[in-house]
């Protein structure tokens, strides 16, 4: 299936010009098959070890055993799974078998993955019969009659329900001795077709579906590569689910044959013991799983100098953090800009200076376009503050069955990101927020992200999130919604004080704080700014202070 944005010109311009190639990842597990046959390619910590001869030989009989169920030509099959070996594998067998996969985090539930089941017509489901006290056959059997596409349900382990397909059983059975494995290649997904439907993250409503390009994570992958330097002598650990901020591990590590390791469920002081096992170089993380790491103590029990890069995904990486980090660990910290809707953008280099590496999110991959518009879609200067929108050979190919919100979405100056951000003369991004939210006090706009980098430098300051709220006198005001470290206290004139030390303009300090134990978060570990919004503006409603 080609993606709906793709003409032939935009295939044949990113072929011609070096941002694609050919290589597929069916292609790249044969070539790890021949070449480094015994070596690791996966482990997860639910004790699966595959080397890439075994790895391939499992992603055949996977693929052989879908086509001989009948599965057709872009024909789809969802994957439900923790951090499990079996979702590198299947995804590779859809490829293989021309089929289109779709993975899902393990969190959504029966309106979700009904509606998405329904959407795609999917064939097939692969998940655990249950984990961490949900029952995932009992869910499927409830929206099953809903469901007149669905035929197939798979099942990771050792217990299956009566009436699923166990991929155990099919590891097991040499289905190539049934079928010819070579008969595969007339099916197999191009570079050019949509290789998985992907899901955007949010707090409302039902996600967007996204058509995911095989050419999107085959050139966008070596680009992050050669910018973390990564080899086949790294170890890279997805901490992050695979189906979300994880993903980088299933994509870059066949390119190398370097050995990926998969942690089912994040706990730090299990990630250090992992990093410790497996002499981990490259764990692929969220902010949040990097905060939490930094709040665990016993981190000094642990051997943890095979650490050489943390990939930092799915969120915006408080500086901070970062610092705490690289100090801490003795290791890089590598943050990339992107979007589900629109694809991967940009990426910071290990080779770049600190504070290019803590406060902007480098610059664009190759062949990718970003402009920064003002409000009358002219472009910015350098240093000046514009939208971002993107186009390029890294982007994804649009919503699945819905032309009219890709046209939309998609205009003549590309995807509108819905970020603000500036180029400093290095060509490097800087993102300074939200267009929502921006907080326009008295005519003078005021960025969040901004202000909230400058928050969390304070010693005192585990996290913060700024949010506007209506003044009946300025048109909006500022509020800081801080975390305290451990033991601290922070006030609203240490805030204030702490601005006017670093010299920050006026207009930017927040003028009201709130401090709470936690920030609230949304799938894939971000910030839910919508119940801080709502909170604040409830919090002024009973104070008659808006307007």
């Amino acid at each position: 299936m080609r993606p709906q944005r793709y003409t032939d010109e935009m295939v044949k311009e990113y072929l011609d010009k070096g941002y694609w190639t050919k290589t597929t990842y069916a292609d790249l597990f044969e070539r790890n098959a021949k070449e480094y046959a015994q070596k690791e390619a996966f482990v997860d910590d639910s004790g699966n070890k595959f080397t890439w001869a075994e790895a391939n030989q499992a992603v055949n009989r996977l693929a052989l055993k879908l086509v001989e169920l009948g599965y057709n030509k872009d024909d789809t099959l969802m994957i439900q799974l923790p951090n499990r070996v079996e979702i590198i594998l299947m995804r590779v067998a859809c490829e293989k078998a021309g089929i289109i996969s779709i993975p899902v985090v393990r969190t959504l539930r029966h309106d979700e993955i009904g509606y998405i089941l329904k959407l795609a017509e999917t064939k097939g489901y692969v998940g655990l019969w249950k984990f961490r006290d949900f029952d995932y056959w009992q869910m499927i059997q409830e929206l099953r009659p809903g469901l007149p596409a669905l035929k197939n349900i798979f099942f990771c382990g050792d217990e299956i329900p009566e009436g699923g397909i166990s991929i155990k059983e099919v590891l097991a059975t040499p289905m190539e001795k049934k079928y010819s494995v070579d008969d595969l290649k007339k099916r197999q997904v191009q570079v050019d077709e949509v290789a998985w439907i992907e899901l955007s993250t949010g707090t409302t409503g039902f996600p967007k579906v996204i058509q995911t390009p095989m050419a999107l994570a085959t050139s966008v992958s070596p680009s992050h590569m050669a910018k973390i330097k990564m080899t086949g002598d790294d170890v890279a650990c997805a901490f992050a689910p695979i189906s979300g901020a994880g993903r980088g591990l299933a994509r870059f590590t066949p390119f190398v044959a370097a050995k990926g390791v998969l942690m089912e469920h994040f706990d730090a002081e299990d990630a250090f013991k992992l990093i410790e096992k497996e002499k981990i170089s490259i764990p692929m993380v969220v902010p949040a799983q990097l905060a939490m790491m930094l709040q665990s103590t016993n981190y000094t029990k642990y051997d943890l100098r095979s650490l050489r890069v943390f990939q930092v995904a799915g969120a915006p990486l408080p500086p901070h953090i970062a610092e705490e980090v690289e100090t801490r660990f003795k290791c890089l910290v590598v943050n990339h800009y992107g979007g589900m809707d629109a694809g991967s953008l940009t990426s910071v280099s290990a080779d770049d200076p600190v504070e290019v590496r803590r406060f902007s999110v480098g610059k664009p991959h190759p062949g990718n376009e970003i402009r920064l518009l003002d409000d009358n879609g002219k472009e910015v200067k350098h240093g000046e503050v514009g939208a971002v929108y993107f186009k390029g050979p890294t982007s994804v190919g649009g919503y699945y069955k819905d032309p009219a919100m890709t046209k939309e979405a998609w205009g003549a100056n590309g995807f509108n990101m819905g970020d603000l951000a500036k180029f400093d003369e290095q060509g490097n991004l800087y993102i300074v927020g939200r267009k929502k939210d921006i907080i326009i006090r008295g005519g003078f706009n005021v960025y969040p992200a901004e202000v909230e980098a400058i928050l969390v430098t304070h010693p005192k300051v585990e996290a913060a999130a700024v949010v506007g709220y209506p003044d009946p006198i300025m048109g909006e005001r500022a509020c800081a919604y801080v975390v305290v470290k451990k033991g601290e206290t922070f006030t609203f004139k240490e805030m204030g004080a702490y601005f006017k030390e670093r010299k920050i303009n006026l207009n930017k300090t927040p003028e009201r704080l709130e401090i709470i134990e936690k920030m609230p978060l949304v799938a894939d570990m971000k910030l839910d700014k919508k119940v801080l919004k709502e909170d604040i503006l409830n919090k002024v409603k009973s104070e008659g202070k808006a307007s």
